[in-house]
């Protein structure tokens, strides 16, 4: 049962940005809703590709390797999650990625941080073509990606890099 967002701010400053707040998605789980006011790109760090929303003292990252590894197990080769500290991180499949103009939703196949099925990240501009590249390309995410109807046909981006397997 869908139910009004409820906003819960966790910043004296959340005027600015911040964690805004949980969307009921079920009686169960939640959306987290992430406004951010500042968006880092890292490439191949690490033998990681990074994507950070950062929000006054908040964050939440999204990190992929570079390689798929046959020795990890099938969940270490997929999309790491992290908010606001590395206890609060975990790899996560992703169900679908969809892509608006104004943010970008993702939907877990598990619950993430034992409450949230999904992540719906609000960044400082409208959404890019950096981003949408960076999902698609950088993270590895074109096989789920959706596009928001209104999103520009021509902004919307076809996977063409894979990764590796060592």
């Amino acid at each position: 049962m869908k139910q009004r967002a409820r906003i819960c701010y966790f910043d004296a400053q959340a005027a600015l940005c911040c964690i805004a707040g949980k969307l009921m998605m079920s009686s169960d789980h939640e959306i987290l809703i992430f406004h951010a006011a500042e968006v880092e790109y890292y490439f191949d760090v690490l033998d990681c590709n990074v994507i950070n929303f950062r929000c006054l003292n908040e964050y939440f990252s999204i990190q992929v390797q570079t390689y798929l590894d046959p020795d990890n197990s099938p969940i270490e080769n997929e999309p790491y999650f992290e908010m606001n500290h590395a206890d609060c991180g975990m790899y996560m499949r992703v169900r679908h990625l969809t892509i608006g103009v104004r943010s970008v939703r993702v939907i877990f196949e598990d619950v993430f941080a034992e409450q949230f099925k999904g992540v719906e990240i609000f960044p400082p501009e409208a959404v890019g073509e950096q981003m949408v590249d960076f999902f698609v390309n950088q993270l590895f995410m074109g096989g789920v990606v959706k596009y928001a109807d209104d999103f520009p046909l021509g902004m919307r981006v076809v996977q063409t890099r894979s990764r590796d397997v060592l």
